[in-house]
């Protein structure tokens, strides 16, 4: 008959114990990609932390948001696979060198494209709107004159 898969035996397995040669464990083809992934999020949000987010989005507060939050959890994204790799590539019977931990940090990077996929969808627009608003009525809000500012100041420092 049929071979029968057992999921939780195969994401389990170590990398050594997966060919049942301990010599010779079960090979992994992608490190160089997975390192060119991770070094390029971590370099998007080292230059948006460091010039980016003056350069780009210094004015609009939505985009500025969105990209910092987004960025950040790349960020943290890419440190978790530096972290699962390095345990994959020295996986000789780790318990962080089992797929498990691979298929789980892609299943995260699903979630994440998913959420943000769905924000676009339902409250982006909304936002955005909402901060055009903002600005509308801003142009609208006459600024304090100094006169009345540095009184306000002054009775302030008074009632102390």
């Amino acid at each position: 008959m049929g071979h029968n898969f057992n999921l939780i035996q195969w994401l389990f397995t170590s990398p050594a114990d997966a060919t049942g040669d301990p010599v010779h464990p079960e090979k992994f083809h992608f490190y160089i990609q997975w390192l060119v992934f991770n070094t390029a999020l971590i370099a998007a949000w080292f230059y948006y932390q460091v010039e980016g987010r003056r350069r780009f989005f210094s004015t609009h507060y939505v985009h500025r948001r969105i990209l910092d939050k987004m960025l950040n959890q790349l960020a943290i994204f890419a440190a978790v696979g530096y972290i699962v790799l390095a345990f994959r590539y020295a996986a000789t019977s780790s318990l962080l060198g089992d797929r498990f931990w691979r298929y789980g940090w892609l299943v995260w990077g699903l979630v994440l494209v998913i959420y943000w996929a769905v924000y676009f969808v339902r409250s982006y627009r909304d936002d955005v709107a909402g901060y055009r608003e903002y600005l509308t009525r801003q142009q609208y809000v006459s600024p304090p004159k100094a006169k009345q500012a540095k009184r306000a100041r002054g009775k302030a420092a008074s009632v102390r």
